[in-house]
């Protein structure tokens, strides 16, 4: 894997989005990477590029957009505990889930029961 990504980042308080490249983050001992295969755009993503009354009082900048994506776990942090996967398994977020990180729905690298005891991701933190 290489050691940057493209990233579109929110880089002022103004309206718009920039395509940036950014270093790979370093995971920590709670941590997980995950290299992103797809990302959407939600409404929140709207609210960002627009810069509008909403995104002024509830976002902080700077930041990288992207809470919607599917991609493959590339890095477990040491203390990472309730995760039945490994490198290379199949991932996708859930906002507004208790666990936020999830398998796809037909993916056979995790059983049903196995839910990771993740916090929800934050676009701040990426």
């Amino acid at each position: 894997m290489t050691n940057e990504m493209k990233v579109l980042a929110k880089s002022k308080p103004e309206p718009g989005l920039w395509l940036e490249t950014r270093p790979v983050p370093e995971i920590g001992p709670d941590d997980v990477l995950i290299k992103i295969h797809k990302t959407g755009i939600c409404g929140t993503d709207i609210h960002i590029w627009n810069w509008d009354a909403w995104a002024e009082r509830t976002v902080p900048v700077p930041l990288v957009t992207g809470h919607e994506f599917a991609g493959e776990i590339v890095e477990l942090g040491a203390q990472v505990q309730g995760w039945r996967w490994a490198s290379g398994s199949a991932a996708r977020s859930r906002p507004r889930s208790p666990a936020s990180i999830q398998p796809p729905p037909s993916s056979p690298t995790a059983p049903a029961r196995s839910r990771p005891s993740a916090r929800p991701t934050r676009a701040s933190r990426c």
